[in-house]
């Protein structure tokens, strides 16, 4: 095991350092901060689990940046260190556990919380009132003198002033720490900061690149970094950078942080509003949750918090520890894109009987969810991957979207990964496979298999179907091999007794479920179509027939110019309506389940201001979920698209829309922003 961890770590080593190279020292992302985060995590693991592998040029032992050879390099009076990172609530509380283990007698855990900027960290020093020197945080020990542009940034203050309202708005704060102050303060400091870009501003400036026909920025914090390492100021002057302020380095009289804030302030440096003391760990996580879904109101970039012990003496108790101080940490937001490694690759049958690979993957958050699991969709997309077992894969998630597989590191292989061989034969029934001409997908064509009568009766009993609370994939299995479950209708003729014994429910858990099946009986027309399983018809083309059908006779003998009519429903979808209705066994299962005591309920369609509208949805919202604005919407008349085409009336966007707002941009579709929404009182 040793040896696979030490070629693991070696790989890891190699693979962050020409990353970090780029970003710290090039000032370009060749991954996303996600990424390269996880990739640090994973070895900062490894070399706890095994110590022995830990080596002075390991970049969890190291900050991070280089000296480049065209600034002056200066070394820092105290060294600007990198802060370890946590990043879920388990880790923030293990990291209090430790710090708790060092100080025992201490009960004053009280943090300081702060933003966690996304730009270029820089150190300020100032002598006899006046700015003299602005250094990058370089490798942290010494850095880039990049002072000529420092001095082009509107924030920073030039000159140092003290007034009486200077000093009366710090006595507002704490009487005594005006007075510390005052016996401390001669007139120089070192002040350390962020150099960052506002959104609006490198919004405002790729509005005139593009004007120009010229390449626009990808992000504020390259290119904040990027200017501020300019050999001519008028570049760094040109881009309209910002400064906030968050540690000061010389005692001017502080004794927690929080006193260190207010005389950041009362010097006259811009500081981040949102900072705040708290009283203990659980409200350190009360305020991730909050401060994480401020984001899209507040104009600059920040992935994270960074965790102070408020009280100076603990910070000097605490010291430090490897790269990083013990006494704060950098607590991260789940990213959108994260590494972890594919374990295995197994085969899984779906309810139409295609036959689908799976990553199964160690547990990882990716955006805020814990995910295992992501399907692979077929034999081509695994060699376009180039994908084999137990290789690591970034994965990307962003809002609602299901997760998947977007790269594989073949850089971090060590010799041990394997092919996947895709099965001959179907893995639940062991049927040859089909494949049909000019098709990437297999199929198990059994319609017997138990594997797709599985998959599909749990589809049909889902909420988007007849919603039977407590009938779980397990206990369908059960019945099914109990034999008094081969068809959906066979559900609505199980007997209290039949649950009871079959299931092993007690007597209450037994009617639940019982009274459940039959409270199913009563369902809409949209989700009865939806539970009839028919291949190409989701939720939005349920909505859409059940809106132009009558009833359900009036459906079964539909044609497919008729349907071919219906917006946002094509010609494959048709085709796929067509064959399902004149297939025998399909007639027989409907029959039987409206013998079985179906009874549907067919709605009249309200006329709202979205009445037969197609609309569209991208990006990701923050007052609102997806699932609850496409309710809105429905409610309102209208029906959610799933791809932007000429039919497409609007398109609602969020926060990160991808190519389906360029889209309807070029077609000249209407677009609603979600402010937009929230300002006409529609979410």
């Amino acid at each position: 095991m040793i040896a696979e961890a030490r070629k693991r770590v070696e790989k890891l080593r190699k693979e962050i350092q020409y990353h970090r190279s780029n970003y710290h020292i090039n000032d370009k992302s060749t991954i996303s901060g996600g990424v390269l985060d996880s990739l640090m995590h994973e070895l900062s693991k490894l070399e706890t689990e095994y110590p022995e592998l830990i080596t002075p040029d390991s970049p969890t032992q190291r900050v991070g940046g280089e000296v480049l050879s065209q600034f002056e390099k200066i070394t820092h009076q105290v060294p600007m260190i990198s802060l370890n990172d946590v990043f879920d609530e388990e880790e923030l509380y293990q990291w209090e556990h430790r710090n708790k283990g060092i100080i025992s007698h201490n009960d004053n855990w009280q943090y300081f919380v702060e933003l966690k900027l996304d730009g270029l960290a820089v150190s300020l020093t100032y002598k006899n009132l006046e700015f003299v020197q602005g250094l990058t945080r370089g490798n942290g020990r010494e850095g880039e003198n990049i002072s000529h542009n420092i001095r082009t940034i509107q924030d920073i203050p030039l000159d140092l002033s003290i007034t009486e309202d200077n000093i009366q708005q710090l006595k507002s704060h704490n009487a005594d720490l005006a007075e510390r102050f005052q016996s401390k303060w001669q007139g120089s400091c070192e002040v350390r900061g962020e150099v960052y870009m506002r959104d609006s501003q490198l919004q405002k400036l790729n509005r005139e690149l593009k004007t120009n026909g010229q390449s626009e920025y990808a992000n504020t914090r390259n290119l904040a970094a990027g200017s501020i390492r300019q050999l001519d100021s008028s570049i760094a002057a040109s881009r309209g950078l910002s400064f906030f302020a968050w540690g000061l380095i010389t005692d001017l009289g502080q004794q927690t942080q929080q006193e260190e804030y207010w005389i950041l302030k009362t010097l006259g440096f811009p500081v981040v509003k949102e900072n705040i003391l708290v009283s203990n760990i659980q409200e350190v996580q009360a305020y991730y949750k909050q401060v994480y879904s401020l984001r899209e109101g507040i104009d600059f970039a920040y992935d994270g918090m960074v965790v102070k012990v408020n009280d100076k003496n603990i910070q000097d108790q605490l010291g430090f520890t490897g790269k990083g101080p013990r006494f704060m940490i950098a607590y991260k937001f789940p990213a959108e894109e994260v590494t972890t490694q594919v374990v295995d690759i197994i085969s899984q049958v779906g309810r139409s009987g295609k036959v689908t690979p799976v990553a199964i993957m160690k547990p990882v958050n990716v955006y805020g969810v814990i995910v295992t699991r992501a399907t692979l969709h077929n034999q081509d997309e695994i060699a376009r991957l180039d994908l084999k077992i137990g290789d690591t894969v970034i994965i990307r998630r962003a809002g609602d979207v299901i997760p998947e597989i977007v790269k594989v590191l073949p850089e971090l292989r060590i010799g041990v990964e394997t092919e996947y061989q895709y099965p001959e034969n179907c893995p639940e029934c062991d049927t040859p496979l089909m494949q049909q001409e000019n098709q990437v997908n297999r199929y198990c064509p059994n319609t017997k298999c138990p594997a797709r009568n599985i998959g599909y009766l749990s589809y049909a009993v889902s909420a988007e179907g007849f919603h039977i609370v407590g009938l779980s994939e397990k206990l369908l299995i059960r019945l099914q091999e109990a034999g008094l479950l081969q068809h959906i209708n066979d559900i609505f003729t199980l007997t209290l007794d039949d649950i009871r014994i079959t299931a092993g429910f007690g007597e209450k858990s037994a009617h639940n479920l019982f009274t459940s099946i039959q409270n199913a009986k009563h369902i809409s027309f949209r989700r009865f179509i939806q539970a009839l399983g028919i291949p190409m018809v989701g939720s939005q083309t349920a909505l859409q027939l059940s809106r132009t059908f009558k009833s359900l006779d009036d459906l079964l003998i539909t044609t497919i110019e008729e349907l071919q009519n219906i917006p946002d429903i094509g010609d494959k979808v048709s085709q796929s309506i067509i064959e399902f209705f004149h297939n025998t066994h399909n007639i027989d299962i409907i029959s039987r389940l409206i013998e079985s005591g179906i009874h549907i309920e067919y709605e009249t369609v309200k006329q709202g201001k979205w009445n037969n509208k197609i609309i569209c949805i991208t990006g990701t919202f923050t007052s609102i979920s997806r699932k609850e604005l496409q309710a809105i919407i429905e409610e309102q008349g209208g029906i959610v698209g799933s791809q932007i085409s000429s039919k497409t009336d609007i398109l609602i966007v969020g926060l990160d829309a991808g190519s389906k707002l360029a889209k309807a941009k070029k077609l000249g579709i209407a677009i609603i922003t979600e402010k937009e929404l929230q300002d006409n009182d529609i979410i």
